[in-house]
């Protein structure tokens, strides 16, 4: 009986093994980064529906309240009584209570005033030049020119009231260097934030030309 000489197998060199890790190794990259975009895309839209709410919840305040806005400093609790089951005042959650329309999945804790007046439970804020609780309807039925459209109501923000300053109560770029707003029209859509002080200050204000 012949038996035929096996020949031994052969070991990779210190390069292949250098291609095949490189290779597994960008394989791993993109599909982190694909994973990253679809986890930001999910957050954004989640936000994006937040405010959709809060849009509507403000609508129906109106409806109920002579046409004007939720009150300027109360306006969390005002809405509250729309969103939250029982009518249970948002600003009376416990801290970390985040399962809720008035908080952005993207938002970092960090970044959020924790005050007497203010809950850590909220991540967005009111137009605080929209001041007095008067609603875009109202400016427009006193002969004010104001686009609905393009006049922001809602929006990611540190604080429950933004304005077009540079405090603390300015919008934030929780999204990819965009901001989630809603409109005083209801439709929500994200902002570039590299607008013009002049494009942001017709934003807050609402009207063709500042």
């Amino acid at each position: 009986m012949f038996f035929r000489p096996t020949t031994p197998a052969r070991a990779f060199t210190l390069l292949e093994l250098l291609v095949v890790v490189t290779i597994v190794a960008m394989l791993a990259a993109l599909v982190l980064t694909g994973s990253q975009k679809l986890l930001l895309t999910a957050r954004s839209s989640k936000c994006l529906n937040n405010l959709r709410q809060l849009g509507v919840a403000a609508s129906m305040y109106r409806s109920d309240n002579g046409m004007k806005n939720p009150p300027v400093n109360t306006w969390p609790e005002a809405l509250s009584a729309y969103l939250l089951p029982g009518g249970t005042a948002i600003t009376s959650l416990a801290a970390g209570n985040h399962n809720t329309p008035f908080y952005c999945p993207s938002a970092k804790s960090a970044d959020i005033v924790n005050s007497s007046v203010h809950s850590p439970n909220i991540t967005y804020g009111q137009n605080g030049s929209l001041y007095a609780g008067l609603s875009a309807l109202y400016l427009e039925s006193q002969g004010v020119p104001v686009s609905q459209n393009r006049l922001i109501a809602y929006m990611d923000g540190k604080l429950y009231n933004i304005f077009d300053t540079t405090t603390e109560r300015v919008p934030t770029t929780w999204h990819g260097g965009h901001v989630n707003a809603c409109f005083a029209d209801g439709h929500v859509e994200s902002i570039t934030a590299s607008l013009s002080s002049t494009a942001w200050r017709n934003l807050f204000w609402g009207f063709d030309r500042f």
